[in-house]
């Protein structure tokens, strides 16, 4: 009887909703549905909470001398809410207003800037809010479209997605790996290339920007996709970088479509600070969550100060399935995680899935058939062959 040999899967799970803003929470907005908007001049009201950063609503409606963007989203249900985030477009400022039942509102966030922003914006809740209902409403105070990419809420009490078993490789998977795509101009000598090629002394500078014709400042922006070669499980996603932005990372899947279905951010510690220069490192923790052979990387330096995004190092780390943590514990070569039959006899001939095999199973169907006679069969003429 044939055997098995020694097989042993580690169940991986992947977490599949789409966005990810606070990585691994479920993202409730996800659920939920666009009950009013303003009217659309691009793109739908439906994208706004469709997981996709891709997509989006621009409004180009005007009240009292404002350019605005509104929406109400409805949850489905009451949660007691602790973060929001979002993704805007060509906005100076926005409010936040959560009800229970879509009649009386209670004001979450409000944020003015001077210049427009497209960024993403977190928005968490020293003290959780009850609510079913989310009203936004963004607006500017010039002639120009307002636009709202996505919204994720976050429910308190609410935990990450396990990782699959396993641990965070060594080596630096992103070292001397292909740009496929980039987003916006960077200065002559300091290209995307320059944040893959593990030297510290050399950076990749975005000077892509967008002209405020109200302050006259401007919002540097820059984004690349990184080309793996193959399909990786990411484990951490590390940059070094010599000035504060907000960065998005994202997993596309194509070379060209930059924002993916799958996208996170870190923001400056405070997003309108007058003072958003310094160093530092910055990590996203993914521990195998995503599987992606594209990475996008994406900054913005805002309008309060005049520095570009600025990134010496983009370092990208494997997550290895780690195969030690399975057991067989009845020792029949067959792990615990397929083991249908657990206490068979250590060393008993076992079909892949733990249990006994039956005596004459030639073709290991878990039963005895006309491909058992004839293996029965040709056994025989070949031990007749060789007396």
């Amino acid at each position: 009887m044939k055997k098995y040999f020694f097989m042993c899967l580690c169940l991986q799970i992947i977490f599949t909703s789409s966005a990810v803003a606070s990585f691994g929470r479920p993202n409730v907005a996800l659920g939920g549905s666009i009950i009013s908007s303003s009217p659309a001049v691009l793109g739908s009201a439906e994208y706004i909470n469709d997981g996709l950063v891709s997509t989006m609503l621009y409004s180009y409606q005007q009240s009292g001398g404002l350019y605005y963007c509104r929406f109400v989203l409805d949850l489905s249900k009451l949660y007691s809410i602790d973060k929001i985030d979002l993704f805007i477009a060509q906005t100076r400022g926005f409010t936040i207003h959560v009800s229970t039942d879509n009649e009386n509102w209670t004001l979450a966030e409000t944020r003015e800037w001077a210049g427009t922003s497209g960024t993403a914006i977190s928005i968490p809740f020293a003290v959780p809010i009850t609510g079913r209902y989310i009203k936004y409403y963004g607006w500017a105070n010039w002639n120009q479209y307002v636009g709202v990419n996505e919204i994720a809420v976050y429910e308190n009490g609410s935990v990450p997605v396990s990782s699959p078993a396993g641990s965070l490789g060594t080596n630096n998977i992103a070292a001397m790996k292909q740009i496929a795509h980039v987003l916006g101009t960077s200065e002559t000598n300091s290209p995307p290339a320059h944040c893959l090629d593990s030297d510290v002394g050399t950076s990749w500078i975005s000077t892509e920007y967008g002209d405020d014709d109200q302050t006259g400042k401007n919002t540097y922006t820059g984004g690349i996709v990184i080309d793996l070669g193959e399909e990786k499980t990411i484990g951490k996603i590390f940059l070094k970088t010599n000035a504060y932005h907000s960065i998005v990372i994202s997993f596309p899947v194509d070379p060209v479509d930059f924002w993916g279905e799958k996208w996170l951010f870190r923001s400056t510690p405070d997003l309108f600070a007058t003072d958003i220069t310094g160093s530092g490192e910055v990590t996203f923790d993914i521990k195998g969550l995503v599987m992606s052979r594209y990475v996008a990387v994406y900054v913005q330096t805002f309008q309060v100060i005049d520095i570009k995004p600025d990134i010496s190092e983009i370092e990208i780390y494997e997550w290895t399935e780690n195969i030690n943590n399975c057991t067989d514990s009845d020792g029949d070569g067959v792990s615990d995680l397929l083991d249908t039959c657990p206490g068979t006899p250590s060393g008993s001939p076992v079909y892949s899935n733990g249990c006994p095999s039956i005596k004459g199973d030639f073709n290991n169907n878990k039963k005895l058939d006309m491909g058992d006679v004839m293996g029965i069969l040709k056994s025989l003429s070949s031990k007749a062959d060789t007396q």
